[in-house]
């Protein structure tokens, strides 16, 4: 299953439930998440590249189900959700976007080897946010004026050489630690 292209709201909901990957891929002028796009029945939501203008919606893994940014995803506003074993990452060797958005109680994200998450506005982080680097730099580059807050924690956890950063894209950009906020 896959949707290439441009569908402007989604006001119901996308379940890659009946396929065992489905991948979205927007054009340039993206679509809006109203409600819920989700990962459920042991399959695979994959984001290609393009952006998702600021939106309400929920992007959801559940349990043996995975939601991965496979591209140059851009993703605006919204909850990001992990249920039990669910898995949410932007996959090795990838460069993704999260601006405004929300990862939810409990929820689990992972930026994988080599992978990069760019971040600006408000990352509320209230489950655990991983940089999982095997061998090769991964990284969260911070865009523009950032604030983290919540109550999540991030997890840095360079194994085999390479190293986990969260830096500034340049000296003009600020990242704001809000005290709910755990880095180890």
């Amino acid at each position: 299953c896959s949707s290439t292209g441009s569908a402007p709201n989604r006001n119901g909901t996308i379940s890659a439930s009946f396929c065992s990957t489905m991948s979205l891929s927007p054009n340039s002028a993206g679509f809006t998440n109203n409600n819920l796009m989700e990962s459920t029945a042991n399959s695979t939501l994959h984001f290609g590249d393009g952006p998702s203008p600021p939106a309400p919606g929920t992007i959801l893994a559940t349990a043996n189900s995975t939601v991965q940014f496979v591209g140059s995803a851009v993703i605006n506003g919204g909850n990001l959700s992990t249920l039990g074993n669910g898995q949410m990452d932007i996959a090795a060797n990838v460069v993704s976007t999260l601006n405004n958005v929300t990862l939810t109680t409990d929820s689990q994200f992972v930026v994988k080897n080599n992978g990069i998450a760019f971040v600006s506005g408000t990352l509320t982080n209230n489950g655990t946010f991983t940089l999982a680097t095997i061998g090769s730099n991964t990284e969260i580059q911070i865009e523009g004026n950032t604030t983290f807050t919540g109550t999540g924690v991030f997890n840095l956890t360079s194994t085999n050489g390479g190293n986990d950063y969260i830096f500034a894209q340049n000296t003009t950009d600020t990242l704001t630690i809000d005290s709910g906020i755990t880095i180890q």
